[in-house]
């Protein structure tokens, strides 16, 4: 059940992923600070970091296939 919540999550912040990607964005922790900027947190309500970029990354990948 938590994996299929945070697939469905990672769906959600997947369009702002690609538009930090299609701002420029070139790093996982430019992605983070986007995401931060946007006000958009991780599902835990916290400030997002590289690493959780890159789980919400893998998570859009296997949602995707």
């Amino acid at each position: 059940v938590n994996t299929e919540k945070a697939k469905i999550r990672a769906a959600l912040v997947a369009p702002a992923i690609k538009a930090a990607q299609s701002g420029g964005c070139a790093t996982l922790r430019q992605i983070a600070e986007h995401l931060d900027g946007l006000g958009i947190t991780t599902p835990r309500g916290k400030k997002w970091t590289a690493t959780a970029v890159a789980n919400t990354e893998k998570l859009i990948a296997v949602r995707k296939n």
